[in-house]
C-alpha cells in the first residue's frame, strides 16, 4: 500500500487560511474585551451600591446611638430604652390633658342628663306657682293638661336652682 502524499497547498491558499485565523482571532479579542468591560462596570455598580448600603448602616447605628457589644453584635436597647421612657411620659401628658379637658367641658358647656322637660318655660313658672300655693302634683298635671312626671321634674328643678 502506496501512501500518496498530501499535496502541498499552494502559498496563496495558506496565507488566505492565516488572513482568516487572525480576522477570528481578532473578533474574539474584541468579543472578550466587551465582556471584560461589561463586567468591569458591573463591578463598579455593585460597589457603589455596597458603599451606600455600609453608609446607610452607619446613619442607623448613629441614628438609633447602637453599640456594640463583647460578642460583636450591634445593640439599640440605650435607644429603644429612652424612646419607652418618653412614651410612657407622653401617656402620662395625655392621661392628665383628657382629665382636664373633661374638667374643662363640665365647667365652661355643662351637658343636659336626660330629656328635655316636657313643659316649656311658662307652665314650668305656673308649676312653681300652683306648687307654692299647696297644689298637689296630680291637681297641677290635670289644670295644666301635663303628665304627672313633667309636673314633677320641674317642681324638683325649681328645688335644685332654689338656694338653701
Amino acid at each position: 500500500m502506496n501512501k500518496k502524499p498530501k499535496p502541498k497547498p499552494s502559498l496563496q491558499a495558506r496565507i488566505g487560511e492565516l488572513k482568516d485565523e487572525l480576522k477570528q482571532r481578532d473578533a474574539r479579542i474584541r468579543e472578550l474585551r466587551n465582556d471584560l468591560n461589561k463586567a468591569e462596570a458591573l463591578i463598579s455598580e455593585e460597589r457603589e451600591h455596597v458603599e451606600d448600603a455600609n453608609a446607610l448602616i452607619d446613619s442607623w447605628i448613629e441614628a438609633f446611638e447602637m453599640r456594640q457589644d463583647e460578642s460583636g453584635k450591634w445593640s439599640y436597647s440605650p435607644w429603644f430604652d429612652a424612646a419607652q421612657v418618653a412614651r410612657d411620659e407622653w401617656e402620662k401628658l395625655v392621661k392628665e390633658w383628657n382629665k382636664n379637658v373633661t374638667l374643662f367641658n363640665n365647667t365652661i358647656a355643662p351637658r343636659n342628663v336626660g330629656r328635655p322637660l316636657a313643659a316649656s318655660e311658662a307652665q314650668q313658672a305656673q308649676i312653681i306657682k300652683l306648687h307654692k300655693a299647696g297644689k298637689s302634683e296630680r291637681a297641677i298635671a290635670e289644670e295644666l293638661t301635663l303628665s304627672r312626671r313633667t309636673v314633677t321634674t320641674g317642681h324638683q328643678q325649681e328645688a335644685r336652682h332654689r338656694p338653701h
